[in-house]
C-alpha cells in the first residue's frame, strides 16, 4: 500500500519482499541504500507519486528482483508526477510483467549504471517526461528498448549518454522509438553503442535530434522488401511535424543502410564514418514503401 511517511531501507535490515502494490506518495521519499536487496512478488508494481532514492556504489549495488528459486515477474517501476528522481548503480531482473521494467508519465529521473536481465520487454517508457541515462547496460529484446512520446515537460530534456543497447529482434521492431510531435526538447545520444537488429537502431520522428560518437552494427531488414528497410538512423515526421538531426562523428558498422531521411525531413551529417554497409549511405526516400514521402534534403 502507500506509504505513510519517509521510508529508508538499508542492506543490513534486509532483504526485503514486497507483496503487493507499493506506492510513494506525493511529498514522500523512499529511499534505498547502496547494497540492498528487494523482492518483489509475482505482478507487483513500485508506483512513484513523491520521490525514489534509489542510489548504489560500484561495490554495493541495489538489487531488485524476483524471491530466488521463484519463477515470479513483477511490473517494475512507475513513475507518475514524481521530480527528481535517482536510481544508480542497480542491476533490475525479471520486471517483465507490465511491458515495460521503467514507466515515466510527467515525471524526472537520473538513471546511471543499471543493467537489466530476465526480460526480453521495453525497459524504459517516456511519456511527458525528462531523463538522463548513462552507463547503462539494455539487454536485447524483441521490442523496443526505449519508447518516447508527446511533448515533454518544462524546463525539459533528454541524453542517453555512454549506454550499450542488445539486438532488437522482434519484428519490425526499433530499437529506440521516439515520436514527438514536434516537442522542442532535443533528444542527445552520445557515445552509446548499438549492437544490431532487424529493423532500425534510432527511429526519431517529429523531433530535432543530436547524434555524436555512436557506434551502430548489424543492422539488418528481417522483414519483407514491401514493408521497408532497415537503418541505422531514420529521420521521419509525427502528426505533421518533420525532424532535423545533426548525425557526427558516429560510425556505422555491418549495417544495411545507414541514415534514411524521410517525410520532409533534414540531416546534417559531417565526419562520420560508414563501413560495409551495403545498400546506401545516406537515403532520401523508400520507394518500395507507399507510405513514406522523400525528404526535404540534407548537408
Amino acid at each position: 500500500g502507500p506509504l505513510a511517511s519517509d521510508v529508508t531501507l538499508d542492506a543490513g535490515s534486509g532483504p526485503y519482499y514486497v507483496t503487493g502494490e507499493l506506492t510513494v506518495p506525493a511529498g514522500t521519499t523512499l529511499t534505498i541504500e547502496p547494497g540492498t536487496t528487494i523482492y518483489f512478488a509475482q505482478g507487483t508494481l513500485l508506483t512513484v507519486r513523491g520521490r525514489l532514492l534509489a542510489e548504489g556504489t560500484p561495490h554495493r549495488r541495489i538489487r531488485l528482483t524476483r524471491r530466488p528459486g521463484s519463477s515470479d515477474t513483477w511490473q517494475g517501476l512507475a513513475f507518475d508526477g514524481a521530480t527528481d528522481n535517482r536510481l544508480t548503480y542497480a542491476d533490475m531482473e525479471h520486471s517483465s510483467s507490465g511491458g515495460e521494467s521503467i514507466s515515466l508519465s510527467s515525471s524526472t529521473i537520473l538513471i546511471g549504471n543499471v543493467a537489466w536481465s530476465g526480460t526480453d520487454e521495453t525497459i524504459l517508457s517516456i511519456l511527458g517526461s525528462s531523463v538522463v541515462v548513462r552507463n547503462c547496460v539494455f539487454p536485447g529484446a524483441r521490442s523496443p528498448a526505449v519508447s518516447g512520446r508527446y511533448l515533454l515537460a518544462s524546463d525539459p530534456y533528454m541524453l542517453f549518454e555512454n549506454n550499450v543497447f542488445g539486438v532488437c529482434s522482434g519484428h519490425k521492431q526499433n530499437v529506440l522509438n521516439f515520436s514527438m510531435s514536434g516537442s522542442a526538447t532535443v533528444p542527445r545520444f552520445v557515445s552509446n553503442t548499438f549492437l544490431g537488429g532487424g529493423d532500425d537502431g534510432l527511429d526519431l520522428d517529429g523531433t530535432n535530434a543530436y547524434v555524436e560518437g555512436n557506434v551502430f552494427m548489424n543492422f539488418h531488414r528481417s522483414f519483407s522488401s514491401e514493408e521497408g528497410e532497415s537503418y541505422a538512423i531514420t529521420a521521419g515526421s509525427d502528426a505533421g511535424h518533420s525532424s532535423n538531426h545533426v548525425i557526427v562523428r558516429n560510425l556505422f558498422v555491418n549495417c544495411d543502410n545507414a541514415v534514411l531521411v524521410k517525410d520532409r525531413s533534414w540531416a546534417a551529417l559531417a565526419n562520420n564514418t560508414i563501413v560495409n554497409c551495403a545498400e546506401a549511405g545516406v537515403n532520401f526516400d523508400e520507394p518500395l514503401d507507399a507510405r513514406v514521402n522523400p525528404g526535404l534534403g540534407g548537408y
